[in-house]
């Protein structure tokens, strides 16, 4: 999975658009189809208890906005909540949570 900028990959798809005199309606059609794409790494926000599903069976890793001491990387488990640092794990209670994202799992980059 790679990540992309939409917006900026349209303005793209429009400028190609233009110069190659393509019609509108096939420019708009490739538009909408970028726009229909799924979002990854969209942030949950927490209210009514909009928090990670678990317990889960081996760690999984979520990038969090944390009320009051900005963004972290946590680790979830059938534990709960828990601060990840190079040095130490610090527990967490949910309710200072303000807005959570699952971390995608790593890839090694394919050469060629």
């Amino acid at each position: 999975m790679r990540l992309i900028d939409a917006d900026a990959f349209k303005e793209q798809v429009a400028g190609i658009a233009i110069k190659e005199n393509l019609p509108a309606d096939k420019c708009n059609a490739l538009c909408e189809l970028i726009e229909m794409q799924p979002t990854a790494g969209s942030w949950h926000k927490v209210a009514d208890g909009d928090l990670p599903k678990g317990p889960y069976r081996s760690k999984r890793k979520f990038y969090c906005k944390e009320r009051d001491h900005g963004y972290r990387i946590l680790l979830y488990d059938d534990k709960g909540f828990y601060y990840y640092s190079c040095s130490l794990d610090i527990g967490i209670d949910n309710e200072q949570i303000s807005a959570w994202m699952e971390l995608p799992e790593y890839e090694e980059e394919k050469n060629g």
